[in-house]
């Protein structure tokens, strides 16, 4: 029953597109004819092919679709045509460090099934449609799993006599009090506490005309820490990271803060959020550089005795110069770690400033 309730306690954060997309898109020249490239995707059993020039760079992409579009064409001969000439071309890109909800609308609109996905530069991997359905399809699989096992342990409590049913329901209570406001693997503030706070301080900031500073915090490279030492090393760099805050941050555990109001939580997966009422930007910055520094110095042990050194990235919003609400703090703190992200990563960036307050 508890193990059902921390399931459903965890908040279904938008993933970035490095997290889902097909690593290691095949490529293929744009001056290799068709029939080379329509080869080269049967080796690979692949739908789709990344075109690119000599340089690297991307010129377009082939897909199966092409090829059945230019087969009932007069004259057509895959030998002889080269791949550029059947291709889509001039297709968008996009990062891997950005978050798949902030681009769904622009992949709605250009209607493309298969993209390219780019990371400081340089072709990383393709994001199709299938990683997308993918994912839903996952999401909607664990939703109907707990929902099974949520009936099974609701059978299995009503077998109880009335005293061992009235336990087990505080104990469920009271579990579920503490889920209400922590993370289970790090033990900070969890998502859904961060934003119903943030709903809160907006509207007591609002109310009193002064500053909430949002900073969003994320682990530079987190994927490399799981790929080259295991899930497992990957979830204690996050407790690690997560005590590097609470010492950092609050001086304390979450209970025993310096600032009471203050919010430290995890906002999911690798990427936690600091909420400071009555802050302003050049006081959030500093509390950033804080906590950047604070990580690059600390390495973070393993249960083997190895150690890791992670950096980090943050953006920093404050109310009202970067955003008039939440849904606008919010974006405009995201897309201030994008740019932290994309200038190299291990620094800091604010937001830019709202247009309605210039």
């Amino acid at each position: 029953m508890v193990e059902q309730i921390e399931n459903n306690a965890k908040q279904n954060v938008s993933p970035f597109v490095r997290d889902i997309m097909t690593h290691g898109a095949v490529t293929a020249s744009e001056e290799l004819s068709v029939a080379e490239v329509i080869t080269i995707m049967n080796k690979s059993r692949v739908g789709a092919t990344v075109v690119v020039k000599d340089d690297g760079s991307v010129s377009g992409i082939f897909t199966e679709r092409d090829l059945l579009m230019k087969m009932n064409d007069t004259g057509f001969d895959a030998k002889r045509t080269k791949v550029s000439m059947v291709m889509t071309s001039g297709p968008k890109t996009i990062d891997a460090d950005a978050r798949l909800s902030t681009l769904w609308p622009q992949i709605n609109e250009w209607g493309f099934r298969h993209i390219p996905v780019v990371a400081d530069g340089a072709l990383v991997g393709m994001l199709s449609m299938r990683d997308v359905f993918r994912l839903r399809l996952w999401n909607m699989e664990t939703q109907l799993d707990q929902e099974i096992r949520s009936l099974q342990q609701l059978r299995s409590l009503l077998h109880l006599d009335t005293d061992e049913r009235a336990k087990e329901l505080l104990r469920i209570n009271e579990r579920l009090s503490q889920l209400a406001l922590t993370d289970d693997l790090t033990g900070l503030y969890n998502h859904r506490y961060l934003m119903r706070r943030l709903q809160e301080e907006v509207s007591r900031s609002q109310r009193s005309k002064t500053t909430l500073s949002l900073l969003f915090v994320d682990i530079d490279r987190f994927k490399r820490v799981n790929d080259a030492h295991g899930h497992a090393a990957g979830d204690q760099v996050l407790r690690g990271f997560a005590n590097i805050m609470r010492n950092t941050v609050e001086g304390g555990s979450v209970l025993a803060r310096v600032r009471r109001h203050d919010v430290v939580a995890r906002y999911g997966g690798e990427e936690f959020a600091l909420l400071l009422p009555m802050t302003d930007t050049e006081a959030a910055m500093v509390v950033a550089e804080r906590v950047r520094a604070a990580v690059e110095s600390t390495p973070i042990p393993f249960n083997d005795g190895r150690q890791v050194t992670v950096t980090v990235s943050i953006g920093v919003a404050t109310l009202p110069i970067h955003g008039s609400n939440e849904e606008g703090l919010l974006a405009a703190a995201d897309e201030a770690l994008y740019r932290a992200k994309r200038a190299g990563r291990n620094q800091i960036t604010h937001a830019r400033e709202h247009r309605s307050n210039r």
